[in-house]
């Protein structure tokens, strides 16, 4: 539905659309609420980020189990008062652009996939300037098609960027500095016990086009069905993939290919155009709906397929 603001005051609300404007709306705060509430998988793409509530809410949601990953302007995380280091060394996964010109999104991708998918975009820089100052409009969309629209793009710009302008846990190279983890404070992921679902295969290196046979089978070794839901499925650079509404019968399994496919009860389709699993070896992570642990599969490459314990 269609909305019209007359005044810097205005607050809009429809079942799918939020509007917000700054700097007397505080879209700041909902935006943290968004987060906050995320259970999967939060992307974003930003030019200025230098909020440090929004900052703490992002490394609490990945301290919970929630794949958090970020593209950040190169100018933008310049800036002395940035936010990318300390994300960085929490162990968000962040790529800088290495792009010309500017990277001047400003957009967050909250559970796509899911049921309950969240968009936020608009003209507002994630800081003080932006959401105190500047007159600035927030877009909350609770919409799959236009979740699902900024997902591509999203992913298509993930793909695009090369690993090493990313950031990873361990003594990773993040312009102007190094940073070192402590194992100590990296969160220790709890596994479900008896874990009846399990990673059994990954097919990583297929012949031929690698997008076109790169799947993961995945098996209900238990004696009833399991409602995997909002499921996530991960690699070791936190490209998640979100179970839709599946049920996996005992005894049964389903593949997850990496390609686009109609959806069916043995086999499922992430939608990808390029290859996630690294034929020099990966880490696959399966969680569940609550964010805990069910499984995890290392391989170290140099085949065509891994076969997982």
């Amino acid at each position: 539905m269609p909305f019209r603001a007359n005044s810097r005051n205005s607050r809009l609300k429809s079942s799918d659309l939020e509007i917000y404007f700054s700097p007397s709306n505080g879209a700041l705060t909902e935006l943290i609420t968004e987060v906050n509430n995320a259970q999967y998988t939060i992307a974003f793409s930003i030019f200025s980020f230098t909020d440090d509530a929004l900052r703490d809410a992002l490394i609490a949601a990945r301290n919970r189990g929630v794949v958090v990953r970020g593209l950040w302007d190169a100018l933008g995380a310049g800036n002395q008062y940035s936010e990318d280091e300390t994300l960085c060394s929490a162990g968000v996964a962040l790529k800088r652009d290495t792009f010309s010109g500017i990277l001047h999104n400003k957009y967050m991708i909250i559970d796509a996939g899911s049921t309950s998918p969240v968009l936020v975009t608009g003209s507002m820089n994630w800081s003080s300037s932006g959401a105190n100052s500047n007159d600035e409009n927030t877009l909350i969309f609770h919409d799959a098609d236009a979740v699902a629209a900024y997902a591509g793009a999203w992913e298509t710009l993930w793909d695009a960027i090369p690993s090493s302008a990313g950031c990873n846990l361990g003594g990773t190279i993040y312009l102007p500095i190094v940073l070192m983890s402590d194992p100590s404070s990296t969160p220790t992921p709890t596994t479900t016990a008896p874990a009846n679902v399990q990673i059994t295969t990954i097919v990583y290196d297929p012949s031929g086009d690698d997008v076109a046979g790169e799947y993961v089978t995945i098996t209900n070794q238990g004696g009833t069905a399991e409602n995997m839901t909002g499921w996530v499925l991960s690699d070791a650079a936190s490209t998640a993939y979100v179970f839709p509404n599946f049920v996996l019968a005992p005894s049964a399994s389903v593949r997850v290919w990496t390609k686009s496919g109609a959806n069916s009860v043995t086999d499922l389709y992430w939608g990808r155009g390029s290859a996630i699993w690294n034929n020099t070896g990966d880490t696959a992570t399966l969680r569940n709906s609550s964010s805990q642990v069910i499984d995890i599969c290392t391989y170290s490459g140099g085949g065509v397929s891994a076969n997982c314990p």
